[in-house]
């Protein structure tokens, strides 16, 4: 009878632990969620960019660092890359963690030529 006894508190001790242990180290792990609403306004500057007529001709011309100088993110850093859909991309990949990426594709400026521009948030 208290060989099974001690066995049971055995295994309660040994699941405490196992969960103590879980606990601490997802707590030190895990980073904290970004802000869920910035890649919306990411999305919401590209957009207006576009209704301005300045983002079409700029991805065009594959001029990705004067489209992200146009992008204002208080608090946030920011890269733009250009991509068609062959799958090649003009400007950088930032080396961060917890990256958002803001996408918006159009169909080209003078002529049909469909680009996907990525902006990177962080």
């Amino acid at each position: 009878m208290m060989k099974g006894f001690w066995r049971l508190m055995e295994s309660v001790v040994a699941v405490t632990l196992v969960m103590v242990f879980l606990a601490s180290a997802g707590s030190v792990y895990v980073a904290k969620p970004p802000e869920t609403g910035v890649t919306a306004r990411g999305q919401e500057m590209l957009r207006e960019l576009d209704t301005r007529d300045e983002l079409r001709p700029l991805a065009a011309s594959g001029d990705y660092s004067a489209i992200d100088s146009m992008i204002d993110l208080p608090g946030y850093d920011h890269e733009v890359q250009i991509c068609d859909f062959t799958g090649s991309c003009t400007g950088t990949y930032p080396e961060a963690r917890n990256v958002m990426v803001s996408s918006y594709i159009i169909s080209g400026y003078d002529e049909y030529e469909p680009l996907e521009i990525k902006l990177y948030i962080w």
